[in-house]
């Protein structure tokens, strides 16, 4: 794999998740994410080893991965 691949791939983003109706600060792995899905008033961020669920909205999310990406 190409050295600027892995860089990304290895960078995290920052978001706030929520479970059990708490808030939490989690931080994700960008090479880890497999899916990004919309479930009504929340967006479902699937990755390699959890499901994060979090308010913030695609383009909040897109905008952190593009951080990161650019």
């Amino acid at each position: 794999m190409n050295t600027a691949l892995q860089q990304i791939n290895n960078q995290f983003i920052k978001l706030t998740c929520i479970e059990d109706g708490m808030d939490y600060i989690a931080y994700i792995r960008v090479g880890s994410v497999t899916g990004v899905l919309d479930h009504g008033s929340r967006r479902v961020i699937i990755t390699s080893d959890r499901t994060y669920y979090t308010r913030d909205s695609f383009s909040v999310i897109n905008n952190k991965f593009s951080m990161v990406i650019n």
